[in-house]
């Protein structure tokens, strides 16, 4: 905490130039320094990152760095596969809070895995897809969740088009505790 309280003392404000060599070209000079996304410092006044990415042999993997405070004990993950199919990544697994920007993140991909999820197959806590599994979850073919809708829909309170099971059901064939049925 000392160490953290010294480096915020250090830190430059944003906008603010600084006497420096350059990263690039070498040359000595005054430079504008960029604020940290962080807001956090080292103590030699150098922004800190709190996301360590990581280049594996299938895709890209994001995460909190291990020094970093997690407030709300919530972290946070991500990992984009290289392969794409029509400009969208194959799987795409995320959670937690973006510790840079601040938002929750959300996965999109052909397979979408996380709190909130878009994707063909999509798993999440809140989820959207084709076939879609999740808390709250709606799926164009299949739903199978908490409250969940589609074609086809399996869950406590499930609404599905042709079909639905669930304790409250409801749909042209509806099987359940309580049903409404239409057609």
């Amino acid at each position: 905490m000392k160490q953290q309280r010294f480096a915020e003392e250090r830190a430059p404000e944003a906008g603010r130039t600084t006497a420096t060599t350059h990263p690039i070209s070498g040359e000595t000079g005054t430079f504008a320094r960029q604020p940290s996304p962080s807001g956090l410092y080292d103590a030699d006044g150098n922004p800190v990152r709190l996301i360590v990415v990581e280049k594996t042999p299938t895709g890209t993997v994001r995460r909190l760095a291990p020094f970093a405070p997690r407030p709300g004990r919530m972290g946070y993950y991500e990992y984009i596969s290289d392969a794409r199919w029509a400009g969208i990544p194959l799987v795409h697994i995320a959670g937690g809070r973006n510790p840079e920007t601040g938002r929750l993140v959300r996965a999109q991909g052909v397979v979408a895995i996380g709190q909130f999820a878009v994707g063909v197959v999509s798993i999440g806590q809140v989820s959207v897809g084709v076939l879609s599994i999740g808390q709250l979850t709606l799926g164009g073919l299949a739903a199978v969740g908490q409250l969940a809708a589609g074609t086809w829909a399996v869950g406590q309170l499930a609404v599905g088009v042709q079909a639905a099971v669930g304790m409250l059901a409801a749909g042209f064939r509806a099987v359940g505790l309580n049903t409404f049925t239409w057609g």
